[in-house]
């Protein structure tokens, strides 16, 4: 029997996962917490925990920062992801812990079910790895989650389980990656058999359902030096990455090293061995993005496809590494994810564009056409023709004020912070609306005020100031201009 913590501040959703997980007779639920407090009272009560399904926006503790606090005594508990926002920010860095996987409420109950049958596999030949292993089958998922906890987990924790179980010495081993297929092509198989020929090669792993990795075991430097020469040379080449591992305690960083060299093909469209990446880490591109986020709230497709052009003229000129451009990628995409918060785009418009891991694209162009779908998916969504886009900056513009009226912002500070040119607020409002910015803010003010004359004993000076004056008597100038009438007389007229 396995054994799972469900972790989530909403009731009917803690309980929705638990009656599904329950079907299975495999599982038990240790308990139903909801916060990550309560979750990790939970764990040290019951510390061999099979599986957490958690939410991320939790009080008190949140899901990642529990997550966090997991994985620094637990790295090989599976862990589920469930939330109902599709924040690129938070996908980023739950990779970053290892989470097994990410879902987005609402649930997709045959989705979830298949994600835990895979969780059922890999406990079954995690827990039961002397009994379970008897096909070829059963021993390639083994080595795979081996494999990829060598790669992930943190110091030597994953590496010499892996050396345990599979009898490959890590040390001085030669890393070859290529894009994992279904059916090998030709080329690719070809290659395969010439490397068996000229040295000991581990079987195939496949990582993260994206990468193959095929490791050579302590290879001659002379050998491989001749081979890679000889294949460099060959108009057959595969798709592939390679480095070398100078140490067994070296072999994450130099498979991370073999994914960057064969993922240089983004930017060559060729396919090739690459041995070596560069070594460059260009400057984030902060002035394009603050463009790019400015032509958003534009409601402008055209402009905005022009800044993402110039974006990616820059990754094209500056070639970063793949992670790097992860980060960036990533980047982009939060500021879509935010702008599809504020106008309550649900995630099933454009979770399909969602790619936590690059790795899996296979080219540059790839990467481009889903990013440029993404956001063209987010403003066809708003529907805004150059008309509707200007209603909607309206009604953004009122809704700010209605909120911070009480605030001494300057037009330029506002221009700032709703990302509107200081023209189209000081001109363009006015000509829409009919009225200026200040006589909108002065009409807010003044209703808030006449609500605390009313509704409360406060002084004039403190309802001044609660309403953004903070002259008192310019404020009573105001407040007689627009009503006729003083603070104090108004309150002596309308209060009860």
């Amino acid at each position: 029997m396995y054994k799972a913590l469900i972790v989530d501040d909403e009731v009917g959703s803690r309980n929705g996962v638990s009656q599904m997980l329950q079907t299975r007779k495999q599982w038990s639920i240790c308990k139903l917490c909801q916060d990550g407090e309560e979750a990790l009272k939970a764990i040290e009560d019951e510390p061999d925990i099979d599986l957490i399904i958690t939410d991320i926006r939790m009080p008190r503790l949140d899901g990642l920062s529990l997550i966090s606090q997991i994985r620094k005594k637990n790295a090989r508990v599976f862990i589920i992801i469930l939330t109902g926002y599709a924040d690129f920010n938070y996908a980023k860095r739950a990779l970053e812990l290892r989470v097994y996987h990410y879902l987005l409420k609402p649930i997709d109950e045959q989705n979830f079910y298949t994600l835990i049958d895979h969780v059922e596999q890999a406990l079954e030949l995690r827990h039961n790895q002397n009994n379970i292993i008897q096909t070829d089958q059963d021993f390639q998922k083994f080595g795979d989650l081996l494999f990829a906890e060598a790669v992930d987990l943190p110091k030597a924790e994953g590496l010499s389980l892996f050396e345990n179980k599979t009898g490959i010495s890590l040390n001085h081993a030669g890393i070859f990656v290529f894009p994992l297929e279904e059916t090998p092509s030709l080329k690719l198989s070809r290659f395969l058999h010439r490397l068996s020929a000229a040295f000991s090669v581990s079987r195939i792993f496949h990582y993260k359902g994206c990468i193959d990795c095929a490791i050579l075991l302590s290879p001659s430097k002379d050998m491989l030096s001749s081979f890679l020469n000889q294949e460099q040379q060959s108009s057959s080449q595969p798709l592939a990455g390679f480095a070398l591992c100078p140490d067994s305690t070296g072999f994450p960083q130099a498979f991370r090293q073999a994914v960057c060299a064969m993922k240089q093909n983004i930017y060559t469209n060729t396919e090739q061995i690459f041995i070596r990446f560069p070594q460059k880490h260009p400057s984030f591109p902060q002035s394009l993005f603050e463009k790019i986020k400015l032509q958003l709230y534009r409601y402008n497709l055209l402009d905005f496809n022009d800044v993402l052009y110039n974006f990616f003229d820059y990754v094209s000129e500056e070639k970063p590494n793949i992670f790097l451009l992860q980060d960036w990628i990533s980047r982009l995409y939060q500021i879509g994810e935010e702008f599809a918060r504020q106008h309550q785009i649900p995630p099933t418009v454009y979770e399909a564009y969602w790619h936590p891991m690059l790795i899996s694209l296979p080219s540059l162009e790839a990467i481009q056409n889903d990013l440029f779908s993404f956001f063209a998916e987010l403003l066809q969504y708003t529907n805004y023709s150059e008309d509707r886009g200007d209603n909607q900056n309206i009604k953004r513009i009122q809704e700010y004020l209605s909120a911070h009226y009480q605030d001494n912002l300057s037009l330029r500070e506002l221009s700032d912070i709703l990302h509107l040119s200081y023209n189209y607020l000081s001109t363009t409002y006015a000509s829409i609306t009919g009225e200026t910015l200040i006589e909108f803010l002065t009409n807010i003010r003044m209703e808030k005020a006449k609500k605390l004359l009313i509704n409360t004993n406060a002084k004039i000076r403190e309802i001044s100031e609660q309403v953004g004056y903070n002259d008192p008597k310019y404020f009573i100038r105001r407040f007689k201009t627009q009503t006729g009438v003083t603070p104090k007389e108004y309150r002596s007229l309308y209060k009860k």
